[in-house]
């Protein structure tokens, strides 16, 4: 058994690498079906994580509020000293102070 720990934090600019490929392997798990010819590997190439993308996600991280807000699941592995981002989630709270989860992903 492993040693490991499970945190809820607030993501970091530092992070966005890492959420974006959660976001892509999400997806990956969702539409991979043999049966329709869409292998993993096509997908990989569709789902290609873009440096764009990174730089965008990192831009909105840097720009978080009381208002617009996210939220990384991180695994900590004691005996490895490494950590990974197992999920990801954003939210936003309206002016009338209602609050929504605008995205939710999580590793397969």
């Amino acid at each position: 058994m492993s040693d490991q720990n499970i945190t809820i934090r607030q993501v970091r600019p530092e992070d966005a690498r890492a959420v974006c490929e959660v976001l892509r392997d999400s997806w990956m798990s969702l539409f991979e079906n043999i049966d329709l010819g869409v292998s993993k590997e096509s997908l990989e190439k569709e789902f290609e994580v873009k440096d764009e993308a990174v730089e965008s996600t990192r831009l909105f991280f840097d720009n978080l509020s009381e208002t617009r807000n996210a939220w990384v699941a991180e695994e900590y592995r004691i005996e490895n000293i490494e950590s990974r981002i197992l999920g990801f989630c954003r939210v936003t709270v309206s002016e009338a102070g209602t609050g929504k989860i605008n995205a939710i992903y999580l590793i397969p």
